[in-house]
């Protein structure tokens, strides 16, 4: 009667393990919300080239703006997230912007070990009139390219955005399984000194397909230090094994042997998430800083 105790309470333990570990693994995969710190680690591309003609990250005059700021005084005070945000004023202008469409394009992104995946991002308009725009585009493949951003082209390709939100407002997307790319772009057609628009807190969460071991594989295996800066550590190994690391794209960084307490140097990796992947499957998920 004891013994049969014991394996319960033993498969009950190991059950609440897999719940925990399965129930967190929905995290933010890819993330931008325009500080220049890590873990954003979702690069994007700027068209036309950044400007800000007051030269300040408070904005509090009639100015050409097209850059990350801190804030637009009285109409946009704070980001949706962190300190900065990036921002819009007046952008058909002679000092670096113009009758055209300015893009923030989001470099693609590899999906492919990613499921339940939902891309958001927040954003801030106010003053846009009938003749302005703002869209959105997603494209799921690494081919297709961007709809035409012809100068004045009102159709141009994309999802309209509300024009007068006068508050943060998030937009979520849902990426179907099995997508093995997504593109992001977010971009404003715009005439007049009383417009403003911010974009902030770009982000793709997802259940990452190598982040979860099974309680047969990796269960009692431990990493540390996590986070960490120069090396880390696995305790629970019963036998040297072979190793791969695996950055958040999925590419191969680093590969060695390794046993038990012993070191695997780390401190000319980048910062940011990464995936440490043993020869029998098990994956541990670690963050370099």
């Amino acid at each position: 009667m004891k013994q049969n105790y014991s394996i319960n309470l033993l498969m009950k333990v190991i059950l609440f393990v897999v719940f925990i570990q399965t129930s967190n693994a929905q995290t933010t995969q890819f993330f931008q919300s325009f500080e220049s710190t890590s873990p954003e680690n979702w690069n994007y591309v700027i068209s036309p080239t950044t400007y800000n003609t007051e030269g300040d990250l408070i904005v509090d005059g009639s100015e050409d703006v097209w850059a990350v700021i801190e804030e637009f005084t009285n109409d946009i005070d704070n980001p949706s997230e962190g300190n900065l945000f990036f921002g819009a004023q007046d952008i058909n202008n002679p000092n670096g912007g113009g009758a055209l469409y300015h893009t923030i394009t989001f470099d693609a992104i590899d999906t492919s070990n990613l499921t339940n995946m939902t891309l958001s991002f927040d954003y801030f308009s106010k003053g846009y009139d009938s003749s302005d725009h703002i869209k959105y585009e997603i494209l799921t493949n690494n081919t297709t390219p961007f709809a035409d951003n012809s100068t004045n082209d009102a159709l141009v390709g994309g999802i309209d955005l509300n024009k007068g939100t006068v508050n943060w407002t998030t937009i979520n997307t849902a990426i179907p399984d099995g997508t093995s790319f997504v593109r992001l772009r977010i971009k404003a057609y715009q005439n007049g000194s009383s417009d403003f628009l911010g974009i902030d807190n770009i982000k793709l969460i997802g259940d990452s397909t190598l982040s979860i071991a099974t309680f047969n594989k990796g269960l009692f295996l431990k990493l540390y230090p996590n986070p960490t800066s120069s090396f880390i550590k696995i305790k629970g190994l019963t036998e040297t094994t072979a190793y791969n690391i695996y950055n958040m794209l999925g590419a191969k960084v680093k590969k060695g042997i390794i046993s038990d307490n012993k070191k695997i140097g780390i401190q000319n990796l980048t910062n940011g998430f990464y995936f440490l992947k043993f020869k029998n499957g098990s994956t541990i998920k670690f963050l370099k800083k």
